[in-house]
């Protein structure tokens, strides 16, 4: 969240602030920009950047949370916690907004990292989790014995390697094509990974027939 002062601003001026940056991080790399260029480019002195907010980080996650946080008013989210395909952002944001939005996938791993387990930043991934696995205990969806923190910490973490997974296999490659492996962490989550009578082999068998038969008594192998 930004410092006070920033709000002091006028809303022109926070708008300006705000406009200029996304086209900013939309166009650049993360990892290239500087306090430096964010202020010359912003019309703001290095001191009045940091009046304003306390790093790049924080500037980018206020803008990001401002979309998550449309998003989950306008119900794109809405029981989306177990679902794909997602719907069409155009449906919910302008294209500027759908373009810095998109500029997440590329963001270093420490963002990602901040954004899915660090719940001081502004990004609130884990707290709509944790949300939405009440809301679905309350509506009797989850077992009652289950812990709902638990439960949210596990699903952030496999939620947070998924996205590794697809990162570091799939760079670049539309959402649409990851369906069927969300699909997949999906039904796990929900049904589990294992049949419920997984098959037995023949080696299976045999060695419990063979397991079943008693120990000779000693001996008896004399006999």
């Amino acid at each position: 969240m930004p410092k006070k002062a920033f709000f002091k601003l006028p809303a022109k001026t926070q708008a300006s602030i705000i406009e200029t940056a996304i086209d900013i991080y939309t166009h650049e790399k993360f990892e290239n920009i500087t306090i430096r260029t964010l202020s010359e480019q912003l019309n703001l002195s290095i001191g009045s950047f940091y009046d304003y907010f306390q790093d790049k980080d924080e500037l980018y996650f206020y803008i990001f949370d401002s979309l998550i946080s449309r998003l989950l008013f306008s119900g794109y989210y809405k029981d989306r916690i177990f679902t794909v395909p997602r719907p069409n952002l155009a449906d919910y944001l302008s294209q500027r907004e759908i373009d810095f939005y998109m500029s997440f996938p590329t963001a270093p791993e420490y963002i990602w990292r901040k954004y899915y387990f660090d719940t001081a930043v502004d990004g609130i991934y884990y707290q709509y989790v944790q949300r939405e696995l009440e809301r679905m205990k309350r509506e009797g969806r989850i077992r009652e014995e289950l812990d709902v923190d638990f439960m949210t910490y596990l699903y952030v973490t496999i939620s947070f390697n998924v996205a590794m997974y697809f990162r570091r296999n799939f760079p670049n490659s539309p959402i649409e094509q990851k369906d069927g492996l969300c699909i997949q962490m999906y039904e796990m989550l929900q049904h589990g990974m294992f049949d419920a009578q997984p098959a037995r082999s023949e080696d299976s068998e045999t060695d419990s027939e063979d397991s079943s038969q008693p120990d000779p008594t000693p001996g008896d192998e004399n006999q």
